[in-house]
């Protein structure tokens, strides 16, 4: 089958995360009390250790609650249909939960052949599982389950730019930058923080579309270069 008979049943996604309340109370609770070195005698200065040992890990729970389904939540999605612009979805927008969210995304990719990403193989496709599996949603189709080794029906492409090693350096943003494509911010966390407090998706949910769209232009980029040419789409 050539590539190009496929090219209208294209789908280009993303997802923004945000940290879950109720998963981070349930992890913090779960900490261990911190062990003071055994050369520690001072009563005061076992109580400071444990004090701010579990400062340090509690706020590293907080920092890091958006990037596990256990102590975050999707707050908003992307998606790109072959030759349309991205269209992005936030909490809160009529009235959506991560539920619907949810479901409008994986609805979306329930139709068509194949779903391309960046990163989506390591966090995107895991994070959505997760959280669907919570909310009772059906996952029909191969991509929930595929195998890392494969890019069909689900190519993710930082696994192609990296040639497969998923600890590889290299953003979207920095590989957009090489291609000479147009570039989206780098996340800044402490901006994060700030919408994550307020609440306000629609920012991120802009931030989606935008890496959405990028996602689509690098992949131009590599088909271009004759890259997808033979692939195996069994």
């Amino acid at each position: 089958m050539e590539r190009r008979m496929g090219r209208e049943a294209m789908i280009f996604f993303d997802i923004e995360t945000a940290p879950w309340g109720k998963g981070i109370a349930h992890a913090i609770d779960s900490l261990s009390p911190p062990r003071p070195p055994t050369h520690y005698k001072s009563l005061d200065k076992i109580r400071e250790y444990v004090a701010s040992t579990t400062r340090r890990n509690e706020a590293k729970i907080k920092d890091e609650a958006a990037l596990s389904p256990l102590t975050g939540q999707i707050v908003a999605v992307a998606y790109k249909c072959d030759g349309s612009p991205a269209e992005a979805l936030y909490m809160g927008l009529s009235s959506m939960g991560e539920r619907e969210l949810i479901q409008a995304l994986v609805g979306q990719i329930r139709v068509h052949r194949e779903a391309v990403s960046f990163n989506g193989m390591s966090f995107d496709v895991p994070f959505i599982r997760a959280r669907a599996i919570k909310w009772g949603i059906d996952l029909p189709g191969e991509i929930w389950m595929q195998s890392r080794y494969r890019t069909f029906p689900h190519m993710d492409l930082r696994r192609v730019l990296s040639g497969g090693e998923a600890f590889y350096k290299g953003t979207l943003s920095a590989w957009a930058q090489m291609y000479d494509l147009g570039m989206p911010e780098p996340h800044d966390l402490n901006r994060l923080k700030e919408i994550w407090a307020s609440g306000e998706w629609k920012e991120l949910a802009d931030i989606c579309a935008k890496d959405v769209e990028v996602t689509a232009s690098v992949y131009r980029k590599m088909e271009a270069a004759g890259l997808f040419l033979g692939r195996d789409e069994r």
